[in-house]
């Protein structure tokens, strides 16, 4: 049962966030770093450069990168941009450069094997993860050699549960249930329509992160399905107006979330409607500025649409335009997730002190944590675990905003991983 759960979490998570493109289209689609770019002999906001030097201390990134089940690329620039803040600017490890070795892999459990050898003959201090299908064969290579996973995005069951894991991510099963608890908190919500993809993995999703745990809640919940390629959503939007729930959830991926928006629109609703992260794409603040006005959306890392910018956001802007040829419309969730990672491991590597950083002393350090800072969202507790059936996730809570016609407006946060 748990298995064929995180399976199906594996599979909406993906589709989640590889549509949760943090773009900057709706603005210039330049790069603009919201503070001071520094200059050749300042940094962010004109701070002294801190340039590390000396022996790098080893750390491993394992990410699938041009497979036929998903391309995460993305992951890596953010993690490599990080490495080069961190490096030339913010004093690296003690003072000495941070070092990370980069594996990618195919999605097959043979090459997740083999990138995890590799970091063993690495004699890396832990692995930070972007996304990998494969990594279920991998997990007790990393586990016999004692060699922590340290942030990333959990995806399955292995990763989930390993007492090897610690992750400031949770991914869906933390981002779509807290849906469930958004709307029953928010609206006081008693019914409840969901839109999604009348399909095998769709209706999984469904019942496994949203019709249970609103069933917990006491929330009665109605899923509207539209047949795998539908290319407009107007039956369905009307069938869910008519029945005049207390909220509607937006269940789909990026491009069927922006014909719902519009079709919900053209039913004249009015209801309160949440999607996840899915439905962040260049139309919300484009071409659907007007019909998405309202709605509410969830992720667990800033946004760079969100209102307003926060210090880290514009810290991660101004890497992105320093530290690589893209431009800023390129930065997707993957981008953000290969960013936050990093700094946090940077972060608490400097903590525990570049003399006294071990594979044991990291996970000791990782254990004991509550409300640790954690880069571009809220902070992270994986003493306990926070929940027993995910022990590895450290991250409980998702961010909502509210799309204000313009921007992403932050309304608080939920919890909903506790009613899986």
């Amino acid at each position: 049962m748990f298995n064929s759960r995180a399976r199906r979490g594996a599979v909406l998570f993906v589709a989640l966030a590889t549509a949760t493109t943090l773009t900057a289209c709706s603005n210039s689609g330049t790069s603009s770093a919201g503070g001071d770019s520094g200059s050749s002999t300042t940094g962010y906001n004109g701070a002294a450069l801190k340039k590390a030097t000396g022996n790098g201390v080893p750390f491993g990134f394992v990410n699938q990168v041009g497979a036929a089940t998903g391309d995460f690329a993305q992951a890596g620039v953010g993690t490599k941009m990080a490495q080069a803040y961190i490096n030339n600017e913010l004093g690296g490890i003690g003072g000495r450069p941070m070092d990370v070795k980069e594996c990618l892999t195919d999605g097959t459990p043979e090459k997740s094997q083999s990138c995890a050898n590799k970091f063993i003959g690495d004699k890396v201090l832990s692995v930070m993860t972007g996304i990998d299908l494969g990594a279920p064969a991998s997990v007790p290579i990393y586990e016999s050699a004692k060699i922590p996973l340290t942030f990333g995005a959990p995806i399955q069951a292995k990763e989930y549960t390993s007492p090897n894991a610690f992750y400031s991510i949770g991914a869906s099963p933390v981002q779509v249930p807290a849906v469930a608890r958004f709307i029953k908190d928010k609206f006081n919500a008693k019914t409840v329509i969901s839109i999604g993809t009348d399909a095998p993995s769709g209706v999984s999703s469904y019942k496994t992160f949203i019709e249970g745990p609103l069933e917990k809640l006491g929330v009665d919940s109605t899923f509207i399905g539209a047949p795998a390629g539908t290319t407009d959503f107007a039956t369905q939007a009307q069938q869910a107006v008519s029945k005049r729930p207390d909220a509607i959830v937006l269940l789909v991926g990026p491009q069927d979330c922006t014909k719902l928006i519009k079709a919900l629109q053209g039913a004249g609703s009015k209801i309160p409607a949440v999607g996840t992260g899915s439905c962040v794409v260049p139309e919300l603040f484009t071409q659907n500025a007007v019909a998405g006005k309202g709605m509410y959306f969830t992720g667990e890392t800033q946004q760079i649409q969100q209102s307003p910018v926060l210090d880290e956001m514009k810290q991660f802007q101004y890497a992105h335009k320093k530290y690589t040829d893209e431009d800023l419309s390129k930065v997707d969730a993957f981008t953000l997730l290969g960013f936050q990672s990093t700094m946090n491991l940077w972060e608490l590597s400097n903590k525990i002190g570049v003399d006294k950083l071990t594979s044991d002393s990291i996970p000791a350090f990782m254990k004991a944590t509550v409300k640790q800072h954690n880069w571009l969202a809220t902070p992270y507790t994986c003493s306990g675990p926070p929940v027993a059936a995910f022990p590895a996730i450290c991250h409980t809570d998702a961010t909502f905003y509210q799309f204000d016609g313009k921007g992403l407006v932050d309304v608080g946060s939920s919890i909903g991983i506790d009613l899986l």
